[in-house]
C-alpha cells in the first residue's frame, strides 16, 4: 500500500510540473505574440513619407535646393537611361558572348542541384545550351524595357542551380544561376533571343548583363 501510495504522488508530482512548463511556454508564446503585435502598431505609427521629418530639422539650410535637385535628376536620368545609347559601356558584345559561353560550358559539366534536392540532368543543360543559340550572338539591337518584377538570370532558365545541397555558404537557397532583381520601367538593350523566343539576353543600366523572360519586356 505505501509502495502504491508512493507512485500515486511521484505520478502526481510529474503531471504538476509537465502542467507548470505548458502554461508557463504558453505564456512565452503569448507574450511573444504581444510583443510582435505591439511592435507592428508601433512602426505603422512611423510616417512613410521622408519629407514629414524635414519640419522637424534643427537646421533647415542643410536641405538641398531646387537647382541642385533638378541637376541631380537630370545626371540620373542621363546615367539611368544610358544604356539605350551605349548598351555595352563595358564590354564588347565578342566579350559577353565568351562570358556566356563559359557559362553554359561550366552549367554542363555541373548542373549542380535543384529545389528538390536532386542534382539536375546533363541533358537539361544541354537543352538549354541549345536553346541559347550562342553561334548567332546577337540576333537582335533593339531598345526595351521592363514592364514586370523580374529577374535577371545566368542562364535563359527557371530552375535553381546550388552547388551543394547542404553548404550553407554555397547550398540552398543560393542560386547560382540568380543575378539580380529588376523593378517594373527599368529600360535595357536587347541583343540576342533564344531559339524559342521565350528569353531574351539584356544589358541592363547597372552594367550587368542576363536573360530576361521575354513575357516580362516591351520592345
Amino acid at each position: 500500500m505505501f509502495l502504491k501510495y508512493k507512485i500515486n504522488l511521484k505520478f502526481h508530482k510529474v503531471c504538476i510540473f509537465s502542467l507548470s512548463l505548458l502554461l508557463l511556454s504558453g505564456c512565452a508564446v503569448n507574450e511573444q505574440i504581444l510583443n510582435e503585435h505591439t511592435l507592428e502598431k508601433e512602426i505603422s505609427k512611423v510616417p512613410q513619407n521622408s519629407l514629414y521629418f524635414l519640419k522637424y530639422s534643427t537646421n533647415p539650410s542643410r536641405t538641398i535646393s531646387q537647382e541642385r535637385i533638378n541637376r541631380l535628376e537630370e545626371n540620373y536620368l542621363t546615367h539611368f537611361l544610358s544604356v539605350w545609347e551605349t548598351p555595352i559601356s563595358f564590354a564588347s558584345k565578342q566579350a559577353l558572348k565568351n562570358e556566356y559561353q563559359k557559362v553554359i560550358n561550366n552549367f554542363v559539366r555541373n548542373p549542380g542541384w535543384n529545389a528538390n534536392r536532386e542534382q539536375n540532368k546533363i541533358s537539361l543543360a544541354l537543352t538549354i545550351k541549345n536553346n541559347m543559340n550562342l553561334s548567332g550572338f546577337p540576333n537582335l539591337n533593339v531598345r526595351g524595357i521592363t514592364t514586370h518584377e523580374t529577374y535577371l538570370r545566368g542562364l535563359p532558365a527557371d530552375l535553381p542551380s546550388y552547388s551543394e545541397w547542404n553548404l550553407k555558404e554555397h547550398g540552398y537557397p543560393f542560386d547560382n544561376l540568380q543575378i539580380s532583381f529588376l523593378s517594373p520601367n527599368v529600360p535595357v538593350y536587347i541583343l540576342h533571343s533564344t531559339r524559342d523566343g521565350a528569353w531574351k539576353f539584356v544589358v541592363t543600366p547597372y552594367q550587368c548583363s542576363g536573360w530576361i523572360k521575354s513575357a516580362d519586356l516591351a520592345y
